[in-house]
């Protein structure tokens, strides 16, 4: 009868760290609103003041559009610049928390180990912080669009620009037997596009806290000689992946992942790597039954960095 695998427990995404990036990704979102409606607003007014209505014809000019393009360009820069000091927050706070319970699960399983920051975990850090800058620059993108046509909106209909809540009626789709228009009232057009971005703000929180926190503990775990792990399911959205419920208790290698067999997959992924998944793992543990030394004849005291707890 095959020996039994022995494994350290999952170490788990840390709330604490995802409810912080969320409320900071949705306080940077509400920033980033006000300083556009603001920007966009006094350069509009701006330009009626010191040109002639009617002679930018029916459109807004090339000049104007430049004018815009460059405020939206301005935006991006302060935005890049608080991503990464975002970014870079999440990276290290999430490092701290995987290393510091990747520890004390093996300390628990009966292992000690003693590591400082590898190569390997530098460069995850790294990628980090750089997928997180590249999202987190993409949350204005929709915003800025819908601004684009309330400012066009707003001068083809030559009304002065008295704010973005007075010229932004989105048209969405509401669902039934059958597609139909729904025209919104102003307010709550510009109150749901800023909800929206908040949305995709909590998401990115969530879902970079379990990618981060996976990539960071498989690392460290591989860094010591550590290959195997069992997929552990955690159930995410309302409705769990069947896949992934099927999925509980496999083994898997740690540099390749598990073959999920969703036809919309249909490729190996690692725990927490789909959208919303917060599925984790526990793992492999070595057998501790060390080869005897070559030299001595004694019985080495590991065979990976691990060492067996006095």
């Amino acid at each position: 009868m095959p020996e039994p695998v022995k494994t350290a427990r999952a170490v788990v995404p840390n709330a604490g760290i995802e409810a912080w990036y969320a409320r900071n990704l949705k306080a940077l979102v509400r920033h980033m609103a006000k300083a556009t409606e603001r920007e966009v607003l006094a350069a509009y007014e701006e330009r009626l003041m010191a040109q002639d209505r009617a002679r930018w014809g029916d459109s807004l000019d090339a000049e104007f559009l430049e004018v815009l393009e460059a405020i939206f360009g301005r935006l991006r820069v302060r935005l890049d610049t608080a991503a990464r000091l975002l970014a870079g927050k999440l990276s290290r706070d999430t490092g701290s928390y995987t290393w510091k319970n990747v520890n004390a699960a093996l300390k628990e399983a009966g292992f000690t180990v003693e590591m400082g920051l590898t190569a390997r975990e530098a460069a995850e850090m790294q990628k980090i912080i750089e997928t997180n800058v590249r999202l987190i620059q993409s949350i204005p993108d929709q915003y800025f669009d819908r601004v684009r046509e309330a400012v066009g909106e707003s001068f083809a209909k030559g009304r002065d620009l008295h704010g973005l809540s007075e010229t932004i009626e989105p048209w969405i789709e509401v669902k039934g037997k059958e597609k139909r228009r729904e025209r919104m009232g102003p307010e709550e057009a510009l109150k749901r596009e800023k909800e929206i971005a908040e949305r995709r703000a909590a998401i990115i929180a969530r879902d970079q806290n379990n990618k981060a926190t996976h990539a960071l503990t498989s690392a460290r775990y591989q860094e010591m000689g550590l290959t195997r792990a069992i997929w552990m399911h955690r159930p995410g959205g309302k409705v769990p992946r069947p896949t992934h419920m099927a999925m509980y208790g496999l083994e898997f290698d740690l540099n390749v992942g598990l073959f999920d067999p969703d036809p919309k997959v249909n490729k190996p992924i690692q725990p927490g790597e789909l959208i919303n998944c917060h599925c984790t793992m526990k793992p492999v543990l070595p057998r501790l039954t060390p080869p005897a030394d070559p030299v001595s004849g004694g019985v080495t005291s590991a065979v990976t960095v691990l060492e067996r707890a006095a």
